[in-house]
C-alpha cells in the first residue's frame, strides 16, 4: 500500500501534465465557415424561391458581385496560417508545461527528501551486534583449574548490541581453528535458525563459549610463538532488527605468540579481512 502512494506521489503531476498539453493541442473551429455556410443556405434558398423575379430585375452583374463580394469577405476573415498556427506551441502551453516539469521535480525532491530521512531514522534506532572482545584461554588458566582441558584452546567472546533498539531471535557460530598464517582457509556453514535468543538495546550482552576439538602439539605451539602459524577464531550472527529486517555480522580474529597465556587469558586481535555487517 505504501508503494502505490508513492506511486501516485510521483506520476500525478506528470498525468496532470499530459492532460493540460492535450487540451492545448484540441483545434479551434473557424466561426467564419459556419457563417459561410449559413449564407450560402441562405442565398441558395432564395434564388430557389425567386427564379423569374430575379431572372427579370436582377442585372447579370449582380450575382457576380454578390459572389466575389463573399469571397473576398471569406477570405479577409479566414484566420492566416490556421494550420500552422495548431501545430505552434502557445506562450500558455509553454507556461504550462513548465508548471508541471517544475511540479513534477518538486514531487521527487520531495519524495527523495522523505526517504533520506527515513532511512537516516533507521540507521540511528536499529540494532547494531557485534564481537566486543574474546579472550584465549584452556583448563590451566581457568578458576578453578580443569585438567580435562589442559593444552586446548578455548575461548570467551562477548558479543554486543550497541544500538538503540533489541536484536530478536540472534543466531551465532564460532570456530577455532589452528593454521599457517600464510593463506589460511574459512568456511562458515549455513547457521539451523533454531536455539535463537534475543539482545537487549544500549549495550546489552551476551556470552559465547568455545572449545578446539584437540590439544595442540608442542610443533604447532612453535610455529604460534614465531608467528608461523596463529590460532584463529571466525565465525557469523544473524539477527532481526527492529524493522524486521535480517542483519549478519561476520567476525575474524587470530592470536599469536605464548600460548599458554596468562591468568585470565589472551586477547584476540581482529584480523585485516573477514570483518563485515549488513
Amino acid at each position: 500500500m505504501k508503494n502505490r502512494y508513492w506511486l501516485l506521489m510521483i506520476f500525478l503531476p506528470l498525468i496532470a501534465l499530459c492532460l493540460s498539453f492535450a487540451q492545448s493541442q484540441k483545434p479551434v473551429k473557424p466561426l467564419d465557415k459556419a457563417v459561410q455556410n449559413q449564407q450560402a443556405v441562405g442565398i441558395h434558398q432564395n434564388t430557389k424561391g425567386n427564379k423569374n423575379d430575379s431572372a427579370q430585375y436582377t442585372p447579370l452583374s449582380c450575382p457576380k458581385k454578390n459572389s466575389e463580394y463573399r469571397d473576398t469577405k471569406t477570405k479577409g476573415t479566414e484566420p492566416p496560417n490556421q494550420s500552422k498556427s495548431n501545430k505552434e506551441w502557445t506562450r500558455s502551453d509553454i507556461i504550462a508545461v513548465a508548471a508541471g516539469v517544475s511540479a513534477f521535480l518538486q514531487v521527487i525532491a520531495l519524495c527523495v527528501t522523505i526517504g533520506i530521512m527515513i532511512l537516516s531514522n533507521r540507521r540511528q534506532l536499529r540494532a547494531y551486534v557485534s564481537i566486543d572482545h574474546a579472550v584465549l584461554t584452556d583448563g590451566t588458566m581457568l578458576e578453578p583449574p580443569q585438567p580435562q582441558y589442559a593444552g586446548i584452546p578455548g575461548i570467551v567472546m562477548i558479543i554486543k548490541n550497541t544500538g538503540n533498539t533489541p536484536a530478536y531471535k540472534l543466531i551465532s557460530w564460532a570456530e577455532i581453528t589452528v593454521q599457517p598464517t600464510v593463506s589460511p582457509l574459512f568456511a562458515i556453514p549455513p547457521i539451523p535458525d533454531k536455539f535463537y535468543t534475543h539482545i537487549g538495546p544500549n549495550g546489552g550482552t551476551m556470552i559465547k563459549t568455545r572449545w578446539f576439538l584437540r590439544a595442540i602439539t608442542a610443533e604447532e605451539i612453535a610455529a604460534i610463538k614465531k608467528g608461523e602459524s596463529a590460532i584463529y577464531l571466525h565465525g557469523k550472527i544473524e539477527y532481526l532488527d527492529v524493522f524486521k529486517k535480517r542483519r549478519h555480522t561476520s567476525f575474524r580474529l587470530y592470536h599469536v605468540g605464548v600460548f599458554p597465556g596468562p591468568k585470565g587469558g589472551a586477547t584476540f586481535n581482529f584480523c585485516e579481512s573477514g570483518n563485515d555487517a549488513t
